[in-house]
């Protein structure tokens, strides 16, 4: 049976003193693994070994210290010193594990409960612009160029104003002289444009 014992490791402090570690190692007890404690040990001083000062803090008496034997389901077995300061500092009993796990599951959940409220809040909002944004243009241009318009789409006829509600506002702009007048071409990202005559829209070039 082996005795878990603690390893004194040095460490440099923030203020560049060394300082004293206490830290427990073990190749078989590791995170997640589950320990029943069978049986408790009694040991006197001179088998435990343990500095008096340390069982005087942690109100035990000098005399003896106190050991718990664990195992597991493979039949791995450890003693643990339960007077140490720090040796059980990384041991939880399974009532209290288990109680994590179901705060860590419903904390989880909550979050989980809090997106899903957030993402239906976006969704909603977004479907209420949208339907407001229908309204809004369907009262400024009428049924048929106020859907087009509120779902970002233009036809020919439409107003510059119009088109500019739809597309947004091009990149570029230029004018065209022919002998049958002049035309105003509205250039935006990906080649497409827009050609208005007298503010009227009559040429829709798509790529």
């Amino acid at each position: 049976m082996d005795y878990l014992s603690p390893v004194i490791q040095r460490r440099e402090g923030a203020d560049g003193r060394i300082y004293k570690q206490k830290v427990v190692k073990s190749t078989l007890m590791t995170e997640g693994s589950t320990w029943l404690c069978e049986d408790i040990i009694i040991l006197p001083d001179s088998v435990a070994d343990l500095p008096n000062n340390v069982r005087l803090s942690m109100g035990v008496s000098p005399d003896y210290s106190v050991f718990c034997v664990l195992g597991d389901n493979k039949g791995n077995k450890y003693t643990v010193s339960l007077e140490t300061k720090g040796v059980m500092e990384y041991l939880v009993e399974e009532k209290y594990y288990l109680a994590e796990l179901a705060q860590q599951e419903q904390t989880k959940a909550e979050q989980k409960a809090e997106q899903e409220r957030i993402e239906k809040e976006r969704e909603e909002r977004i479907k209420k612009e949208k339907q407001e944004r229908i309204e809004k243009y369907i009262r400024l241009y009428g049924q048929r160029d106020g859907t087009l318009i509120a779902n970002g789409k233009i036809s020919l006829g439409m107003s510059t104003t119009m088109c500019r509600e739809a597309w947004g506002y091009p990149y570029d702009t230029y004018k065209k002289t022919t002998e049958v007048g002049t035309t105003e071409v509205w250039s935006y990202r990906g080649g497409n444009r827009l050609h208005f005559a007298n503010d009227i829209l009559r040429v829709i070039e798509e790529l």
